[in-house]
C-alpha cells in the first residue's frame, strides 16, 4: 500500500503537531493535531497499493474521515 494521503484539516482549528514518540514507536510519521481554536475541522485520507506493471493487482482504496468538533 502507498503511505495514507492526508488532507489537512482547517489549521485555524486544528494545527499539525508532532509527535517523535509515537511516530518512533511505529516506525513511521504519524500525523497528529492540536485543537488551536473553537470549529469543526475534518481530517480525511486515502490509501492504495502500489500496482507494477503487468502485475495482478488489487483495486481496493481504502478511506477515512473523520469530523472534529472544538469548543471553547
Amino acid at each position: 500500500m502507498e503511505p495514507w494521503q492526508v488532507t489537512n484539516p482547517d489549521a485555524a482549528i486544528l494545527a499539525p503537531s508532532v509527535n517523535p514518540a509515537a511516530a518512533a514507536a511505529k516506525g513511521m510519521t504519524l500525523r497528529a493535531f492540536k485543537a488551536v481554536g473553537a470549529g469543526t475541522a475534518t481530517i480525511s485520507a486515502t490509501d492504495r497499493p502500489v500496482c507494477n506493471p503487468g502485475q495482478a493487482c488489487s483495486h481496493l482504496i481504502r478511506a477515512f474521515t473523520a469530523t472534529v468538533v472544538v469548543v471553547g
